[in-house]
């Protein structure tokens, strides 16, 4: 055992908003934020690999202004059920739209960062007359997968993947460390952020579930997605859906070549470029993130 192991905590401002819901079809219990329900039109935040909704603790709140916002554990992440099988992205779609259909979000905004992003382009493929917008932070169902960090594509090696994810477990300040491929400059951040990070990257190593789910959908998107690439890049191109891109110009994971080739092929789509910030817009510039938003 390890001082990591054991429930993950909320970021304690967004502690009143947390809740669980089991859900009926797949009795999968899910941990999720909601602001509540309201007249404000619904904005569901879907989190990338190995992250969770923890991900959005600087933007809900002001997101909530305008939104009904819930943002989601996906399954197999943080607090939500981790169950042992394999996390395909249709697995991860079809929960993402039970949860729409439990709370009874009805027509709803989407905003998805790298995995969270595929996934919100998957729900609205599925379901195109139930979303009225994406914004897309650093990803998109249509990325080359030689745009992925290298360290991604050695861990989708069977067997080396698991070695370098534990092993992460003998040093926990290493394990802090390897998170700054996500950030521009991750010294930025302020003090509590970094403790945060710390206790919560270290969580994520000591979980043998999470660590299952991590490298099931790291897998999926090394070795399938590439084959499906034409097609959803097809389908997306067809559903007109206003899509907003938001990239970071120092995107080290998914390259701003990708965004480029998106709006390039959808005419419902426009990008906003954030400079001097890297994959996660939301933790490193939330600010700015929020002005390309509202």
């Amino acid at each position: 055992m390890s001082e990591f192991s054991g429930s993950m905590q909320v970021w304690p401002p967004l502690a009143e908003f947390g809740k669980r819901l089991t859900l009926k079809h797949s009795g999968i219990s899910l941990f999720f934020y909601d602001s509540g329900p309201s007249p404000k039109p619904p904005l569901l935040l879907l989190h990338g690999l190995g992250d969770d909704a923890d991900s959005w603790r600087h933007v809900f709140a002001a997101l909530a202004d305008t939104y009904r916002v819930v943002a989601m554990d996906m399954p197999g992440f943080g607090r939500s059920d981790k169950p042992r099988r394999s996390y395909s992205m249709e697995f991860l779609r079809d929960t993402v739209l039970e949860l729409m259909d439990a709370l009874s979000l009805g027509h709803v905004a989407l905003m998805g960062n790298s995995l969270g992003a595929m996934m919100a382009e998957s729900v609205a493929i599925k379901r195109p007359d139930q979303v009225s917008c994406l914004y897309l932070l650093g990803g998109s169902l249509t990325t080359r997968v030689f745009s992925y960090h290298q360290a991604l594509l050695l861990m989708a090696l069977p067997f080396l993947g698991k070695r370098m994810y534990d092993g992460l477990r003998d040093d926990p300040k290493l394990a802090l460390e390897r998170q700054r491929v996500f950030f521009a400059n991750m010294d930025t951040l302020p003090e509590a952020d970094l403790q945060f990070l710390y206790q919560r990257v270290n969580e994520r190593v000591w979980d043998d579930r999470q660590r299952d789910a991590f490298l099931s959908v790291l897998h999926q998107l090394i070795w399938r997605l590439p084959l499906r690439r034409s097609h959803y890049a097809a389908c997306l191109t067809g559903l007109g859906i206003p899509t907003h891109a938001i990239w970071g110009d120092k995107d080290a994971i998914n390259s701003l070549e990708t965004a480029r080739e998106l709006v390039a092929s959808q005419p419902n789509a426009r990008l906003t470029v954030l400079p001097e910030v890297g994959h996660l817009p939301q933790q490193e510039a939330p600010e700015a993130l929020l002005r390309a938003v509202l």
